[in-house]
């Protein structure tokens, strides 16, 4: 942890201490079995919320929901269209990103919990999220929601010279000094 001259230099060790941090967390036994799945499901949701936030207000920086290109214009379950992005690589409408943010990012920062029917597994598969019956996404697979997340944070990481500038985010940010 150090002090920083620049919201640049800020994002290049606390995002990545987000991802270790989250890595620990899936690799760690608990005594009585099994992984620190909520800590590190927060902590991946945190740097996908981050990541779509940093592109929040940037006309250029285009995604597709629901058949239709658009930019991230708002805050909350928009910056969650950042999953459909080249970061991300996922297909999802904007009610599954929707229902998404609500079950998963704000039940598990705001109440530690999630809905019933939603779950955090540990399969050993590609896809990081599971749908159910409805369309919506029921379980998140978060070993490979790390990975997706990995990819992610590099590909941010790299552009943070051509992001912060263009950034909605970061003006906010700047004015709070």
């Amino acid at each position: 942890m150090a002090i920083h001259t620049s919201l640049s230099s800020l994002l290049l060790e606390s995002v990545p201490e987000y991802l270790e941090v989250a890595g620990h967390c899936l690799r760690r036994k608990k005594v009585n079995g099994g992984v620190y799945g909520f800590p590190a499901a927060l902590l991946l949701l945190c740097i996908t919320d981050t990541i779509g936030s940093y592109h929040r207000g940037d006309q250029s920086f285009r995604v597709f929901v629901d058949g239709a290109d658009c930019f991230i214009n708002g805050d909350s379950a928009k910056h969650f269209y950042i999953l459909n992005s080249s970061y991300y690589c996922q297909s999802l409408s904007r009610k599954q990103i929707e229902k998404f943010y609500d079950y998963y990012r704000c039940l598990l920062a705001h109440n530690a919990s999630l809905p019933n029917e939603c779950s955090l597994r540990l399969n050993d598969v590609a896809e990081p999220f599971e749908l159910g019956a409805d369309g919506l996404i029921r379980a998140i697979n978060l070993n490979a929601f790390y990975h997706k997340s990995a990819f992610a944070v590099q590909q941010f990481l790299s552009s943070l010279a051509s992001v912060i500038p263009k950034s909605k985010t970061a003006s906010i940010i700047a004015n709070k000094s």
